[in-house]
């Protein structure tokens, strides 16, 4: 089954910004979520992590020191905090409650490793929240920009289908549901792609000014018809960005990250996603078909049916759409001035552009959808 019962995270103040942490919260928070029970934090030493990275907050790794280490106490973790910035805050804050439920209701036994979450809190009046969560800085963290290794992107898609497995259909799956507005969707695209011609423009290829123009009319029609298919829970932002590796290769071998996104959704999403954000046009032509063959094979042997891989492979096709328009929700917004993002979005057009041409997306989603 997957059902999960609730991690405990008790209700505690929590500081807002990197510059609140303090050893007496931490001693505090650890205490109340039961990592520690005797142990004190004496002092703490903070570095900025994550910057330029899209991560729309604050992210810092804390390294600590006890009076008396017991066994369990992390001597370092990860904090993550919403922007300063009240405009992203209150844009943010929904995502924020939402990889906080993540951790406090889903991580445990999701079907892939999570970091270890120490604390979780939101406070969604304000927008503020705070995460503490295991540092896997022992581990290799993946780059969208230089790409991984065929071996990185089967372990990728392999792990997806274990997870995807293990919710496939099931009525229990509470949690935001991908497809409950599909018309507010279609009317948040078509507000925002003026915006992002306006903001992004020049980064813009004629194929995704093309599908850009379709979407405003077709994105609700795409949503619908992927509504249908079997629903499991997805991570929604599932790239090498978000994945740490461990050196061994197996299954076990990939931790995924950042949790925001999370939702009930079809599951190629997050297979077109992952294909879309982290694999270059040169090595997604090579590897495509292998990749979603393995991946469907092995939703097979876990016990999955009724969803044939003709069925997926045209679903996969037409989930392209999402990272369509999750490119436009981004590039609205992106601050043209970051170096970094300009050219992760620079560089994630020219593989976006590949796709659209080889899967001819935009015939496939001028045609009548059924």
């Amino acid at each position: 089954s997957g059902s999960l019962g609730p991690i405990s995270m008790p209700q505690l103040a929590f500081p807002y910004s990197p510059q609140d942490l303090t050893p007496a919260w931490l001693t505090d928070a650890l205490r109340s979520s039961k990592i520690i029970h005797n142990s004190s934090v004496t002092s703490i030493d903070i570095e900025r992590v994550g910057a330029g990275t899209g991560w729309a907050g604050e992210c810092v790794r804390v390294t600590l020191d006890y009076d008396n280490r017991e066994d369990g106490a992390p001597a370092i973790m990860i904090a993550k905090f919403s922007t300063a910035d009240p405009i992203g805050r209150a844009a943010m804050s929904d995502l924020y409650q939402q990889e906080v439920d993540f951790y406090t209701e889903y991580s445990n036994g999701i079907g892939i490793a999570t970091p270890r979450a120490y604390f979780g809190a939101a406070d969604q009046n304000s927008g503020y929240h705070a995460l503490l969560l295991e540092d896997l800085s022992d581990m290799r963290h993946g780059d969208d920009m230089t790409g991984g290794s065929s071996d990185d992107a089967l372990l990728a898609v392999l792990q997806l289908a274990q997870m995807h497995a293990r919710w496939w259909n099931l009525h229990e799956l509470s949690g935001p549901a991908d497809f409950e507005d599909s018309s507010q969707r279609q009317r948040d695209f078509r507000e925002r792609w003026g915006p992002c011609v306006e903001n992004v423009g020049p980064l813009l290829s004629d194929s995704f000014m093309s599908i850009g123009e379709l979407l405003c009319d077709r994105l609700s029609d795409v949503v619908n018809d992927l509504s249908k298919r079997p629903q499991t829970l997805i991570h929604g932002d599932y790239r090498y960005d978000n994945m740490f590796f461990n050196s061994s290769g197996d299954i076990a071998g990939l931790t995924a990250i950042d949790w925001q996104c999370f939702k009930r959704s079809c599951s190629a999403y997050d297979v077109s996603y992952f294909v879309a954000a982290s694999l270059q046009a040169d090595q997604r032509r090579e590897l495509e078909l292998r990749l979603l063959n393995e991946y469907h094979n092995k939703l097979l042997d876990l016990g999955v049916s009724g969803y044939d891989f003709d069925r997926f492979y045209r679903d996969y096709q037409l989930s392209f759409v999402y990272f369509a328009e999750l490119w436009v929700l981004s590039g609205a917004y992106l601050d043209m001035t970051d170096p970094r993002g300009v050219a992760y979005l620079s560089a994630s057009m020219e593989r976006f552009d590949s796709i659209l041409a080889d899967h001819d997306i935009e015939n496939l989603i001028s045609q009548p959808i059924t």
